[in-house]
Order: C-alpha cells, then structure tokens, then sequence
C-alpha cells in the first residue's frame, strides 16, 4: 500500500475534492425563488418585504426572531439579487468543493444570521440580502487559503498569494460609501465566515499533526488533546458567544421603535384602500349621526376642553380635523359656516402658541351640544376617550389621515399607552406611502416625550 503525505494541502488534487456544487445552486434557486413570489404578490416593497420576514428592529424586539433568520433570502431588487447571486455562483462554488454542501449550506445559514444579528445591533433601518451569507463564504474562503499559504511554505513550494483580503476590505469600504447598503451585516457575516474557517483550519491542522506522528512513531503517538487554540470546538463557541453580544442590541431598542414596528406592519396587513378628505360626504351618515362620538359638534366642545385644560396638542389636532369636516360640509348647519372656521383658525393658532382659548372665541362658536355621556357636562372630558372614539371609527372607514391625527391627539393624553403610538404609526403610515413625514415627525415628538426631562405632552404642541 502506499502511503499518504501528512502534510497533503487542503485543496491537493481535484480527485480528493467533491465534484458536485449542487448546493450552491440550490441556494441560488431558494432566493430567485422567493424573489418572484415577492413579485407576484406586489413587489419588493416597503410593506411586502415587512410581511416576508425582512429585518424590522422593532418586530425583532418585540418577539418575532424569524426575522434574523428570513431576511438572507430576500432581495429588494433584481439588481440587488443577481450581484449577491453572482456572487455566490463565483464564490459559492469553490468553497463547496473545499469543504462540502453540509458545511456549505451551515456556514451560509449561520453567517446571514450573524449578518442580521450585527444588523440589528448597529444599524435601525428595515434590511434584507443574502450579502451577509455571501461575506460568510467570501471571508472563509480567505481563511482557507491563507492556511493553504503556509503550508506551501512550510513544504516550500511556490505560493500564489491570494487576492480575497483586498476584495473583503475594498467592499467592507463600500458599504460606508454608498448608501443604503448594511455594513453592520457585512461585518457580522465576515467575522462568522472567518470564525467558521479558523475551525475547518485548526481540525485539519490537528489531524496533519496525528497523521505525521503516526506515519514516524506507528499506532501509538502519545499525542493528547489538542491544545483550546487548535480545537474546532473553541472558535465554534466563539462564533456563538459573538451572537450572544450582539443580543445586547435588545437593550437600545427604545418602546417607540417597537411601536413604529408594530405601527408598518399593522399598515402592511391592512387592506383598506385609504381614502382622501373628500370622499367624507358620502359617509355623512355614520361620522356625523346624531349619537355618533365623531359628530363635529361633540368633537368641539371636547377639543374646547382639552384647550382649556391645557392639553394644546391634543386640542390642535382636534382642530385639524374640525377644519376639514367644516371644509367637507360634514356636520350641523352652523357648524358648517364661515364664522366657524375662521373660529376654529383663531383657536388653532392659540394652541400652536400654546395660549389659552377665550370666553369671547367660545362664544363664537355658537350653542354647542350638552354630551350625551351622563354625568358628564360641556368642557368636562379630557380623557383619551374623544380622541379613540372618532379615530377607530375613520381608520375602519379608510380615513387614515384624519384618523392618524386623532390617534396622535389620544397618544398626547397618555403617553404611555404605545398601543395609541402604533396605530398612530399605522395610520400615518398608510396615509403617507411615499412620503414619510408625518411619521418621522411623530417618531420624533414621541421620542421626545418618552425621554426624561421631555416637555410635559399636555404642553407638547406639534408644529
């Protein structure tokens, strides 16, 4: 029998090598895959990507960990897809003939979770690529042949120095460049590829050390353990000890961020067209019954007492939508008028400065309804009750826009009911799907009010 050369390279020989890459293919063909079903079920978008699993800090903070997991197999773009596809073709390939479609596919699964794991630690925007697998595979294969290097060294033969390094650090750079592309994933799939490829080294290295003193001392090489630095085992536990700290993301999540992740998904799964203030009229009847709590009337005489109360930022969004019933013909004869809504701009004005509203402005309002809750009298309630009550029934209806304004106006009364937060989230969200404003606003105010020391919410007046 002939024997084998202990210090054989880990490459050595096409015959030693697997000779299928079936699973870099199949990998490739998972994520084509769930790009089209993205597109046939309305595209890569904000709110589809939300319900396929994308990276959401919030959602993650709040429970839902699939979402560390997902996001590897989705892309936001063809473009973005063909280049990590590219990618995992060209290098996906040849790693899989060094060390095989088991590890192949562990390393592609453990990088993009690690990817996403760095991802919520560091960075707060929704994230999706397999980039982070691809980082995984590309750090790996780099650890492989360094290790190859200094075994031709060792044996001296010729040394082809490898370029991966160059390529890591060059789209490592990129990723600060260029915006929009996630870092913090790049560099969590990067360490767990390099990790992961320090073990394969390390198993192989302590297996060339048995097989040598074998060859030279027969059956019995009175070799013991390999030291900790040579077990694949240690640097196993420290690819799991590096997710562990990346957990301590959950600690920087704030309750508005949950709120606004609660807030995008609850408009992803709402399938109510959103409706514009001028389609109020033909919904007369149910906003502005008799006994309905959205009865413009009602809803002055509560924004009157949350004027007088103080609670100005509340009372200012009651105004708001007061303006566009009174625009839209929604409500009593009188309510309707011009004196009113100049009335209603002279009140709205005093609550944006933040000045109390006058017995004088009252009255011009006119006789205003008694509140059919009993035991409750005109310029009594200042719970978050006028604002809910009217909002529910407008985001049933489709009014987001007015309903949002409502929520926000019940957030301002109690701050710390994040349920009102995220329906305001989700109004806003809905109302708005191109032009994000209105909820950077809030997140901004809400973030403010939440924090010690903020300005007190009944004083918090939102321009």
């Amino acid at each position: 029998m002939g024997t084998t050369n202990p210090m054989q390279p880990m490459t050595a020989g096409a015959a030693a090598l697997p000779r299928s890459t079936y699973m870099s293919y199949i990998l490739i063909g998972i994520n084509v895959a769930v790009f089209f079903a993205l597109q046939g079920s309305g595209g890569t978008t904000y709110e589809n990507l939300l319900l396929f699993g994308a990276k959401e800090n919030g959602l993650i903070a709040d429970g839902q960990m699939g979402r560390l997991f997902f996001p590897m197999f989705l892309h936001a773009n063809a473009l973005h897809l063909g280049f990590n596809m590219w990618g995992i073709y060209q290098v996906g390939r040849y790693l899989e003939l060094l060390v095989g479609p088991r590890k192949l596919v562990f390393l592609y699964l453990v990088a993009g979770v690690t990817g996403n794991m760095a991802s919520f630690a560091f960075v707060d925007p929704l994230s999706v690529g397999a980039s982070g697998a691809l980082f995984g595979f590309i750090s790996c294969l780099w650890v492989l042949q360094k290790y190859e290097e200094r075994l031709a060294t060792e044996m001296n033969e010729p040394v082809q120095k490898s370029t991966l390094g160059m390529l890591i650090a060059f789209n490592f750079v990129l990723g600060f460049v260029i915006p929009n592309i996630d870092w913090a994933s790049h560099l969590g799939g990067c360490l767990a590829g390099i990790l992961f490829g320090l073990a394969l080294v390390m198993r192989h290295r302590w297996n060339l050390k048995v097989l040598g003193a074998a060859r030279y001392l027969g059956g019995a090489t009175g070799l013991k353990k390999p030291p900790v630095s040579l077990r694949e085992s240690f640097y196993l536990w420290m690819l799991v000890a590096l997710n562990a700290l990346l957990l301590l993301g959950f600690l920087r999540v704030d309750d508005v961020t949950r709120a606004f992740g609660r807030g995008t998904l609850a408009a992803a799964e709402n399938f109510t067209e959103p409706k514009g203030a001028d389609m109020l009229p033909h919904y007369r009847v149910l906003v502005s019954a008799p006994k309905s709590e959205s009865r413009p009337e009602r809803m002055l005489a509560d924004a009157l007492a949350l004027h007088r109360s103080s609670a100005f930022a509340s009372a200012m969004l009651l105004y708001d939508v007061l303006l566009v019933f009174n625009e839209q013909g929604i409500g009593g004869e009188a309510f309707v008028s011009g004196t009113v809504r100049a009335a209603l701009m002279e009140a709205r004005g005093f609550a944006l400065e933040r000045r109390g509203v006058s017995d004088a402005l009252v009255a011009s309002f006119g006789e205003l309804p008694e509140h059919s809750r009993e035991g409750q009298e005109v310029f009594s309630d200042t719970s978050p009750r006028v604002c809910l009550a009217p909002a529910n029934l407008l985001r049933t209806l489709g009014f987001f826009g007015l309903a949002g304004k409502l929520f926000e106006c019940a957030f301002y009364l109690d701050v710390a009911n994040l349920q009102t937060a995220t329906d305001v989230f989700e109004c806003y969200w809905r109302m708005d799907a191109e032009n994000k404003n209105q909820v950077q606003r809030f997140r901004f105010i809400a973030s403010k009010l939440l924090n010690p020391g903020a300005a007190s919410p009944r004083e918090e007046a939102p321009e």
